[in-house]
């Protein structure tokens, strides 16, 4: 039986409460020697006994009533730094909300990268390179939205400054089986989103994505890790020599106006990562703008990547 009360033989139930049950016909030996003595004065405590009972259940029942406190989960946020997490609140997170935030781990330029993850499970994991210049906030900031509705989580590393170059902009890798100095960081911001997701990221279908100077890192990515089903070249080139033995499927678009990669220059980039990696595994799309990422073309590559990795089997 569960635990009882030493006055008037009450019965702790297992959460606390109590309940009132029959009287027994003898008290332990310890509850015992609190009474009086037989000879002893009785009368007094005889008139209180039913208050005090009554009393004993009211607090009882108060207890029952009471909240239960629950450890409250919390949300990573911006302002995040190695071996900490900043609370964007203290409110109880379900294991499947929305999280967003900034990275911990830096690169050698101190800068580190930002990370989305949609509420749900088995998400497909989006790695989106910025271009020279830009911020992993800046480019997952363009695909947010999509990510939100289409359910796929995103992680955006920051690039390094490069001196010889006089900005903020990626090493690119020229050729096989030769990372450049980003690709440690990029695996480590990876890493780090899928402890942060515990287990809700899928372990392949993923898309490596880059916008023009961040773009010829994700053909090289995509063909060295077998959880990439897909690259996407966005306003930039590649570098066949360094592609792994992998054969994603890769999109390249551009603008129509783009002054920088021109309709007819990342054309011949798509026709060379053909011939690397077969005709029919590579698209190439032309939409009206500029340099700068469209919308119409973040919907397309999306679709492409999403509706082709449903198609394949992970292992191409």
């Amino acid at each position: 039986m569960g635990q009882r009360c030493a006055i008037h033989n009450l019965a702790l139930a297992p959460d606390g409460s109590c309940v009132l049950c029959r009287r027994t016909s003898s008290l332990p030996a310890s509850v015992q020697r609190t009474f009086p003595a037989p000879d002893e004065p009785t009368g007094r405590l005889r008139r209180i006994a039913p208050a005090l009972a009554l009393g004993i259940l009211a607090l009882c029942a108060v207890g029952a009533l009471l909240p239960r406190l629950e450890p409250s989960a919390r949300i990573v946020t911006e302002g995040a730094t190695d071996g900490e997490r900043a609370p964007a609140s203290d409110r109880v997170v379900a294991p499947s909300a929305a999280l967003e935030g900034t990275l911990s781990t830096k690169n050698r330029s101190e800068r580190s990268g930002s990370f989305f993850i949609p509420d749900g499970t088995a998400l497909p994991l989006l790695v989106a390179l910025h271009g020279s210049g830009g911020s992993g906030a800046g480019i997952l900031a363009a695909f947010k939205a999509s990510a939100a509705r289409r359910k796929f989580a995103i992680v955006a590393p920051d690039c390094g400054f490069i001196p010889e170059a006089g900005t903020y902009t990626w090493y690119v890798a020229r050729e096989r089986d030769d990372p450049s100095p980003d690709s440690e960081h990029i695996d480590r911001t990876i890493d780090e989103v899928l402890s942060l997701a515990r287990g809700r990221i899928a372990q392949s279908g993923w898309l490596a994505v880059g916008h023009s100077g961040g773009a010829s890192s994700a053909p090289y990515l995509a063909t060295h890790d077998w959880r990439f089903t897909a690259f996407g070249v966005l306003h930039g080139g590649a570098f066949p020599a360094a592609f792994g033995p992998l054969r994603p499927h890769g999109w390249f678009s551009t603008g129509q106006a783009d002054p920088a990669r021109t309709p007819a220059h990342v054309a011949e980039q798509a026709e060379q990562a053909a011939r690397a990696i077969g005709t029919s595994l590579v698209e190439n799309h032309v939409f009206d703008g500029g340099h700068d990422l469209l919308a119409e073309e973040i919907d397309g590559v999306v679709r492409f990547w999403l509706g082709d990795a449903l198609e394949r089997p992970a292992g191409r």
